[in-house]
């Protein structure tokens, strides 16, 4: 695979501090431009001096075999999704229901973090379905696009973050809030509508977004016969490519 020019710049720094004696090097590139494929060519290259090379993972390679193992579950990463969507909503119903009351309120707690231990796989399901698009984008346009792609992600990630402290914040100005300091007791401080909506608010407000989460899911019909397909066409392609380039 042949580097992008900053990718080669990247590649070339850090052999390049070595050459001067520093031994922790950082390379630091936005989402989508390749840290990947650099630290794999750094690999490359040094296998091919004839030194050793040792790649240690961070532990979300657990959360990958998680998200296998449901993605083997649930027949693909939509489905698993929409699983891990399911789940957090049935679990967070169920805590409504449960109650803050007393002891009620660790019940609840403990239901909703229990639901919410599939959606740790989340992302890497969701990343797997970008890396279907980009893989489809390019076998039907012949162009491959994995920076514009996870920076859009980024970028909507970011933006639904700031929506939905917006929304909290507009939700505790219409309940009339008051923040109180110093109180020995916060019981009877803040107004009734707070009182009455700040529970089902707090817990059932991520079930509607995880039931409008799995709404577009719906609608995606990838097969995979059709990602086979997809794989197999591209490698041929990118071979005789490389034959013609060779």
């Amino acid at each position: 695979m042949e580097l992008r020019p900053y990718q080669s710049e990247a590649k070339a720094a850090v052999f390049t501090q070595w050459d001067k004696g520093a031994r922790k090097t950082l390379v630091v590139l936005p989402t989508g431009c390749g840290k990947t494929i650099v630290f794999a060519k750094v690999a490359e290259e040094c296998v091919r001096q004839g030194n050793r090379v040792l790649i240690l993972a961070h532990r979300g390679e657990l959360l990958e075999q998680a998200a296998d193992k449901i993605k083997k579950w649930c027949h693909g990463y939509v489905n698993a999704l929409i699983v891990m969507q399911a789940c957090n909503i049935l679990a967070r119903i169920a805590a409504y229901f449960i109650g803050f009351e007393g002891k009620n309120l660790w019940f609840a707690m403990a239901v909703i973090g229990l639901g919410g231990i599939p959606l740790g796989a989340a992302a890497i399901a969701q990343t797997a379905i970008f890396c279907d698009s980009i893989d489809y984008m390019e076998w039907k346009t012949g162009k491959r696009t994995e920076g514009i792609t996870f920076s859009m992600q980024t970028s909507f990630t970011k933006i639904s973050s700031g929506i939905t402290a917006g929304l909290a914040t507009l939700a505790l100005h219409l309940l009339h809030y008051k923040p109180i300091e110093g109180a020995s007791t916060y019981l009877g401080t803040q107004s009734a509508a707070f009182d009455r909506w700040i529970w089902p608010l707090v817990i059932l407000t991520p079930a509607i977004a995880s039931l409008l989460y799995i709404v577009p899911l719906l609608f995606i019909r990838y097969t995979p016969a059709q990602r086979a397909q997809v794989e197999q066409e591209l490698k041929a392609r990118r071979a005789k490519a490389d034959c013609q380039n060779t």
